[in-house]
């Protein structure tokens, strides 16, 4: 009898334990995404702010500048246009990943899709000398604009940041067999190997230094923020690459 009284405290033990685990990491899970949220509105306030004041000094408000002058506010403003991206994308990841995020779906065209795209990754496509090929497309797809277009912001930004000085990033889209749009970015970059390139839309991955990334480290998030916009569409997502032959970054949406 002891035995069978006994059973029920110990279980019952068991159980308030495990709640109070639950419980102490739903609170964790709470905690964290309430100071990321935090932290991302923190610093984009004052990198708007200064982004705001360089637009003023590249429209002469405070007088022309020289040569030496507008070559720093070009580096500067790409500088904070990466580093906004870099905070939206961790913003954002973080609303997908907690189901807070939902998609407003329109019909769009491809090309204003790619002037999205176009408007936050000349500067730094500009400040490196690359040379942003968008081929000419009268197609269109259902997709919520705001997201997709950090997807192919992501993409193309990744092209860019591991692409030599000089060298071309296409983007091009067209209609598969399925009915589905795809949408492909292709750069001239060292490529990827095999085993990494299986992994690199995994949320905080980075290729190692010495494959790929050198000193351009971002926060691994933006490639896998994409992976989730992307299937939230009722898409797919890949990359076909080979070292030292570039690689082509590409995704479908369902027509």
């Amino acid at each position: 009898m002891n035995v069978y009284t006994d059973y029920p405290r110990t279980n019952q033990n068991f159980f308030t334990s495990s709640k109070s685990e639950s419980d102490q990491a739903s609170l964790s899970v709470q905690e964290q995404q309430k100071f990321i949220a935090m932290m991302s509105h923190d610093l984009r306030t004052p990198l708007t702010a200064v982004m705001g004041f360089l637009d003023l000094l590249e429209m002469g408000i405070h007088g022309n500048l020289n040569e030496s002058a507008s070559r720093g506010l070009l580096s500067s403003r790409a500088s904070i246009s990466r580093v906004i991206n870099l905070v939206n994308d961790l913003l954002n990841y973080e609303s997908l990943n907690s189901g807070k995020m939902t998609l407003r779906s329109e019909s769009l065209k491809v090309s204003e899709l790619y002037r999205d795209t176009f408007d936050s990754i000349s500067l730094i496509a500009q400040l490196k000398r690359i040379r942003l090929d968008f081929e000419p497309t009268e197609l269109t797809l259902n997709c919520d604009r705001q997201r997709l277009a950090q997807v192919l912001v992501n993409l193309v930004a990744n092209a860019v940041k591991f692409s030599p000085a000089g060298e071309t990033v296409s983007i091009k889209a067209k209609r598969t067999k399925s009915g589905s749009l795809e949408v492909s970015v292709i750069d001239n970059g060292p490529g990827i190997a095999e085993d990494k390139a299986k992994r690199v839309f995994e949320p905080f991955f980075q290729v190692e230094e010495g494959e790929q990334r050198t000193n351009n480290q971002g926060n691994g998030v933006g490639l896998a923020l994409s992976k989730m916009i992307v299937e939230a569409h009722g898409g797919t997502i890949g990359v076909d690459s080979k070292i030292g032959k570039g690689s082509r970054f590409w995704f479908r949406i369902p027509g």
